[in-house]
This record gives structure tokens, C-alpha cells and sequence, in this order.
């Protein structure tokens, strides 16, 4: 059975059509052949931090080699009157819907993980015994990915101006993924089992619903980013005083850095905060970092506006924007938004970070891997930047 995308077509017609690839010389298909895979992956991750034109030739082959394969229905999960298990098919069917994200058809995987919800439903499991627990485990990864898959959906939603409305059929492919996430949430209740897809199932919802208007003023305010029991040294960054350590959670934006349930993560998250770790650093595309973050307001929120596609920039869509980071971490303002700009030839990263700046929402702003050059331009434009979060 050949797949096809929502709209028709396949993945692969979605690219213009190029030339058939060069040939692969022997000498070299040997190193294919025989490097280890986790060589293969740091050699391909080498390829595209030096070439970032190659994702696109990436992404059209992965998806031409997806839409090649077969798809058939397989039974994910094995039920014993001990324990449920996955089967090997569930990591394949897992494998397969984390590269359609990864390839940015969000909605094309989310038809898979609804089917994968679906078996999931009725399995049962005690949380106190060593099976239980391997089971929680898996479920978490299925939670995870539906963050990212989430992730994919908005995405492909973008638009130069703000993300565009969903079609009929996108709305639809939500809608079943909601109504199984509901199926699943209810039976786990109903037996007293913790909802294994809390994760998922907030962050759908953000996409799911009907947006209202934000009301900050309901919203509490961060102001103390201290630990009673922390001997970390602080300093001054705009007008807080922070630690000098900042906890990342970059491994948000992926299920390939491991993933856990939410209770799991909140109870991290209150462990390193009473070690006095209180000052965060994410952003808009690392999955539902901020979300998870909003459950803690004692906590110093650095987030990020990462622009990596061309846009029209607008006092609008930045006020969007800025809403939408107030959201995600439920608060009056953002205590240092950090600006991402991809493509310097597009000068429109001035009036963005002038915009920014200026809006009273955001406490103080930063930058995020801007080279000296484009940073003294905004320094000339009288635009007050506190850091600029470099990659090393």
C-alpha cells in the first residue's frame, strides 16, 4: 500500500523532481556499509551542520525511500495475563511515524500515532512491578512523540504572516487524535492508572481548541529566582539577578535525547530547583519545554523566538509571538526573550528586534547566536541587548 499525504499526494511529490543522484563509488559504500550507526549519525549530523542546503535533499530522500515502503497494520502491543508488552512492529511503526515528522508531515504521522493509541487503549499494567514500569517507559516515548508531532503540525501550519487555519481534513486528523487521547485519558481513570500521555494531550490541545484571548492579569509574575539552600554563585543580567549555571532543555526538541512523564519531569524539575538551579534556558521550538516550565514560577524563564523561515515581520505578528511565549508558561512577561534570526540578507531582523524590545511584556531581551557584526547593527539602532546565547 502506497501512503499518501494528506492532500493526495505522496511525500516524495511534494519536492520538485531533480536529477537522478551521482553514483556512490564502491570504496565509499564500504564505509556505509560497515561504520557502526552511531558513527553514521555523528558523520550525517556532520554533513548537515556544514551544509545546511542538504537537509532539503535529506528530507526529499528519506521521504521518497517512506513513500517505497509498505504500510500494514500489525498488532503493537502483546497482552498476557501478566503483563502487556510492544512488539517489534511497535518499534518499526515508531520508526516510521519519527521520520514523517522529522521530515516535517506532521499530520501524516499523527494518523499513525492515533492507529498506535488505538491498541494502546486497553492495555493494562501495576506501575509496582518491573513489567509495569517497562510499559510506563514505552508509553512515555509514544507521550513524547506526540509533543513532537505537535511540533511538526505548527510547522507546516507557518506562514509568512502567523500560522494559517487548519483545512477540513487536517482539523479531522486532529479531532481523531483528540477522541483517542480521550479514550486512553478515561479508561486510565476509570481502573486508577496515571494517563500516560499528559504530555500529548496538553500540548494537542493548544492546537485543538479555539484560541480566547490571553488575560495576563490572572497570570502570576516571577520575581525571585533563588534558592534558600543554593550556594551558586549569581550575577546581574538586565534586571535580575540569576545564577551563574543555567539549566538548557534543548532535549525537549526531540525524542532522540530521551523522554519521561510529566510527573518524572516535575519532580526533576523541583529536585534542581531546591539545589538551586532556577534559571532555565528553551524556546519556541524546543516541544513543550515551556509548558512544562509554567508549572514553576520561582523559576528565571529565558525562552526563545527562533526565526528560522522567511517572514513578514509586523507589529503583530511579533505581539503574536510574545503572547504565544506568555502562554505556553502561563505569566505576566518574559523575563529574558532571547532573538534568533536565520537569514541576515533579510534586514527585517532590525524592526524585529526594535519590536521586541519595545514591548512591555518583555522584561529584558537578548539575542541568540548573532555574529558581532549584526549584533552592533541593532547597537547602533539604540536597541538595549542584554546576552547574546552563543553556540560553541
Amino acid at each position: 500500500m502506497t501512503e499518501t499525504l494528506a492532500n493526495g499526494h505522496s511525500p516524495a511529490l511534494l519536492q520538485p523532481t531533480a536529477a537522478k543522484a551521482a553514483h556512490v563509488n564502491m570504496m565509499t559504500d564500504t564505509i556505509i556499509a560497515n561504520m557502526p550507526p552511531d558513527g553514521l549519525r555523528a558523520i550525517m549530523r556532520g554533513l548537515l551542520g556544514g551544509d545546511t542546503s542538504l537537509t532539503k535533499k535529506l528530507h526529499m530522500l528519506a521521504s521518497k525511500y517512506l513513500e517505497s515502503q509498505p504500510v500494514e497494520n500489525h498488532i503493537l502491543f502483546l497482552v498476557t495475563s501478566t503483563a502487556s508488552t510492544p512488539t517489534p512492529a511497535f518499534f518499526q511503526t515508531q520508526g516510521r511515524y519519527r521520520c514523517l515528522m522529522g521530515c516535517g508531515y506532521g499530520f501524516e504521522s499523527m494518523k499513525i500515532v492515533t492507529d498506535v493509541l488505538r491498541q494502546a487503549e486497553n492495555l493494562e499494567w501495576d506501575a509496582k512491578t518491573e513489567q509495569g514500569e517497562e510499559l510506563l517507559d514505552v508509553l512515555a516515548t509514544i507521550d513524547g512523540d506526540l509533543v513532537q508531532a505537535v511540533t511538526a503540525i505548527q510547522k507546516q501550519l507557518l506562514t509568512d504572516s502567523g500560522l494559517r487555519k487548519m483545512d477540513e481534513s487536517e482539523v479531522k486528523i486532529v479531532a481523531g487524535l483528540k477522541s483517542a487521547l480521550e479514550a486512553c485519558r478515561d479508561r486510565a481513570f476509570a481502573k486508577g492508572q496515571e494517563f500516560a500521555f499528559e504530555r500529548g494531550f496538553s500540548s494537542l490541545a493548544r492546537i485543538a481548541e479555539t484560541p480566547t484571548p490571553y488575560d495576563s492579569s490572572t497570570a502570576p509574575r516571577s520575581n525571585k529566582f533563588e534558592s534558600e539552600n543554593s550556594a551558586l554563585e549569581t550575577f546581574t543580567l538586565g534586571s535580575a539577578n540569576v545564577p551563574r549555571m543555567f539549566m538548557g532543555l534543548w532535549q525537549f526538541s526531540s525524542p532522540a535525547w530521551g523522554t519521561a512523564s510529566r510527573s518524572k519531569i516535575n519532580a526533576d524539575f523541583r529536585k534542581h530547583v531546591d539545589a538551586g538551579f532556577t534559571a532555565y534556558d528553551m524556546a519556541d521550538h524546543y516541544g513543550d519545554a515551556e509548558v512544562t516550565f509554567h508549572d514553576s514560577h520561582k523559576i528565571y524563564c529565558a525562552t526563545k523566538w527562533a526565526v528560522f523561515e522567511p517572514i513578514t515581520v509586523s507589529k503583530e505578528v511579533v505581539q503574536a509571538n510574545i503572547t504565544k511565549r506568555l502562554v505556553n508558561v502561563d505569566a505576566k512577561e518574559i523575563e529574558l526573550l532571547q532573538f534568533h534570526w536565520q537569514d541576515y540578507a533579510d534586514t527585517q531582523f532590525i524592526e524585529a528586534a526594535r519590536l521586541i524590545a519595545q514591548d512591555p511584556r518583555v522584561r529584558d531581551f537578548g539575542l541568540c547566536n548573532f555574529d558581532t557584526k549584526h549584533m552592533d547593527q541593532l547597537l547602533e539602532q539604540g536597541i538595549e541587548i542584554v546576552s547574546n546565547q552563543v553556540q560553541v
